[in-house]
């Protein structure tokens, strides 16, 4: 009787997580990007990481200004928007219009909150570095709100990320493309050397 019974929860487990794979296969998910190395190489991360765990279609869509990125961030409209970006907490702050505070963290607790309510963007985990040509800051991927409804396994493979990326490993990512080396694979490598691909 428990066996039974153990057998149907496992079946029905498996059915819900099988429909929730299956919501974000068919459907296009579009990343956005600055034309940087480090935007284009964290762009392709992140697609390549959600196609590989999900089946989701992925474009990415670069742009040369934060005002151009932000106003695609906010667009519904499927050829102009955009669902994820890379930001880090530096640039959100002058986003937000806010000074930054004592320490990186607190600097992600106040930009999180301020793109959440003000935005309806959601930040996930940072992925580990602290690098910044200015200031000490934070870089994470952010979703809009809305497309976690369609696409609700996104957090925890993005989050697979979270502190996978330390300094001397962005380091390692911008001396490869410094010498020449394609964005997508150096971003395919580095999932492959942490076995997420």
């Amino acid at each position: 009787m428990i066996t039974r019974l153990l057998s149907l929860i496992f079946v029905g487990l498996m059915l819900i997580q099988n429909n929730v794979c299956d919501a974000c296969v068919g459907r296009t998910l579009y990343v956005g990007t600055l034309q940087s190395n480090e935007g284009k190489v964290m762009s392709e991360m992140l697609a390549l990481l959600i196609n590989e765990r999900t089946g989701t279609s992925i474009q990415i869509r670069s742009f040369e200004t934060s005002e151009q990125l932000y106003t695609a961030l906010k667009s519904t409209k499927e050829e102009e928007r955009v669902d994820i970006i890379v930001e880090d907490t530096a640039q959100a702050l002058s986003i937000a219009q806010q000074k930054a505070g004592t320490s990186p963290d607190q600097d992600f607790i106040a930009v999180k909150a301020f793109y959440e309510k003000e935005l309806n963007v959601v930040w996930l985990n940072p992925f580990g570095y602290t690098a910044n040509s200015t200031q000490p800051s934070i870089s994470a991927p952010l979703i809009r709100k809305d497309v976690l409804t369609n696409f609700p396994l996104l957090p925890r493979v993005l989050n697979k990320l979270a502190g996978a990326i330390n300094d001397k490993a962005f380091q390692a990512l911008k001396k490869a493309l410094d010498a020449g080396d394609k964005p997508k694979n150096v971003a395919k490598d580095f999932l492959k050397k942490q076995k997420l691909i």
